[in-house]
């Protein structure tokens, strides 16, 4: 069992749609974030020191950071072929990144000279859904699409038999 973002995204964008004469899913894969539970504590120079809650997703494979996305986590059953490997330990996480994306998360509440610290009050692998789709278009040719089902971003893939049909 995994712990997997919501779908806000199930069809492939009006573009590649309305290219299409045949579209279909024939697959999917699971991105690894750490999603960090943080205790934010923000000291400015003469005012009582401000303590918020934030979340923060970690992308697990190039360190990206951000936040995540509302709806909530449920738990899915994935195959081992459809899980990424996370490339980046929880221990080796970046602490001076961390610290950025935090204040940028306060929304300019925590300027540039103010003194920001965090303790995490929790760490977990939750993963992000992408589907696969094989689609034909009119003039015969034929291409795969990875679409991240959280912003409906897509990219085009190469089609090889080395991909298994589900």
């Amino acid at each position: 069992m995994i712990r997997c973002w919501h779908r806000r995204v199930t069809e492939l964008p009006a573009e590649v749609a309305g290219n299409a004469c045949e579209a279909g899913e024939f697959g999917r894969y699971f991105y690894p974030y750490w999603l960090l539970d943080l205790a934010v504590s923000v000291k400015f120079p003469f005012i009582a020191p401000r303590r918020e809650r934030l979340l923060l997703a970690v992308d697990a494979v190039n360190s990206g950071a951000g936040f995540p996305p509302p709806g909530g986590i449920y738990e899915t059953e994935a195959d081992e072929d459809e899980l990424v490997s996370p490339h980046i330990a929880k221990d080796e996480l970046d602490g001076a990144r961390l610290s950025q994306m935090i204040r940028f998360g306060m929304k300019k509440r925590a300027r540039a000279w103010s003194d920001i610290s965090y303790a995490i009050n929790g760490i977990e692998l939750v993963y992000k859904e992408c589907s696969l789709w094989r689609v034909r278009y009119s003039n015969g040719s034929e291409s795969g699409i990875s679409l991240d089902t959280l912003t409906g971003e897509y990219g085009i893939i190469p089609i090889n038999e080395d991909i298994k049909e589900r």
